[in-house]
């Protein structure tokens, strides 16, 4: 049965700890102005004790293996019960993962003071640590495969764990995607002053790097999801990005093209296997501004 200290229709209503039987196994408490658990059932597996003024795990329930500590005051994550295998412990003030339970495979402890993922435990698989201050990704659990980091001080995806399949890092300071998982699908990156894409996995399934800063012409500024279906096209354009030069790249030409580009584009010729047109790749040289137009097809190469 779920108990709630405070109304909830769809809960037992109690006013304390000491109202709820000792066989419960599911508690909500938040927003209860709670500096303690004490007295908390033992028994409890399932805890949500959000936006309260914990600061500590003293008097938690060790069979945990569901929590909800999010909105507290916790500097720390030592104390947590071993068992808890969900954690979710954002808009605290940790300045470290160390003490996190080693069987957490889901960890959400964005906005909080982190400034490195040391302690992060090695059966996490989902993680959040977005809005912190991180400058690295090391520490991060080699296990993960869906990782938010979005809004911290990267500068690099270096420590970016190789299973990684779904990567948001956008609004961070990173300048290439070198360190990529080569597992991943889709990448969120834009609102980076990203200058290359090399680094990206060629087989990629959804690419979102748009709104860069200026001088970041990386694609069109109008565009803002690129797909990339196959590999050797990929590879092409890291080529010419390697060789010092920057593609704007867009599958719809039309939508950002002059006239006469725009022609040139459709003039491609169709291809016959997977009647798709060839793409048009602009490519800038970032030293005179010379523009240069090489006729790219996205298939059959």
């Amino acid at each position: 049965m779920y108990y709630r200290l405070e109304n909830d229709l769809n809960a037992t209503k109690v006013k304390s700890f000491s109202e709820i039987p000792l066989y419960a196994c599911n508690v909500s408490c938040e927003f209860c102005n709670l500096t303690s658990l004490n007295g908390c059932p033992p028994n409890v597996k399932i805890l949500n004790c959000s936006s309260n003024s914990l600061t500590s795990f003293e008097g938690f329930p060790q069979n945990l293996e569901i929590l909800c500590c999010d909105y507290n005051q916790f500097t720390s994550l030592k104390g947590c019960p071993s068992n808890v295998k969900d954690l979710v412990c954002d808009h605290n003030k940790l300045i470290s993962l160390e003490g996190c339970p080693l069987g957490v495979s889901r960890l959400i402890c964005h906005h909080n003071n982190l400034t490195s993922l040391e302690g992060c435990s090695p059966s996490v698989k989902i993680l959040d640590c977005s809005d912190n201050l991180l400058t690295s990704l090391k520490g991060c659990s080699l296990n993960v495969i869906n990782l938010r980091c979005l809004s911290n001080h990267l500068t690099s995806l270096e420590g970016c764990p190789q299973k990684v399949e779904y990567l948001d890092c956008h609004r961070n300071k990173i300048t290439s995607l070198k360190g990529c998982s080569p597992k991943i699908k889709r990448i969120q990156c834009y609102y980076n002053p990203l200058v290359s894409l090399l680094g990206c996995p060629f087989d990629v399934e959804e690419l979102a790097c748009y709104d860069r800063p200026p001088f970041s012409p990386i694609i069109s500024p109008r565009s803002s999801r690129l797909n990339f279906p196959r590999g050797i096209f990929l590879e092409r354009v890291a080529r010419l990005i390697d060789s010092g030069y920057y593609p704007y790249i867009h599958k719809d030409p039309a939508n950002y093209l002059p006239q006469d580009l725009y022609d040139e584009a459709m003039s491609l010729p169709i291809c016959p296997m997977c009647n798709q047109r060839g793409l048009l790749i602009h490519v800038i040289e970032l030293t005179n501004k010379k523009r240069i137009k090489i006729p790219v097809k996205t298939c059959c190469l």
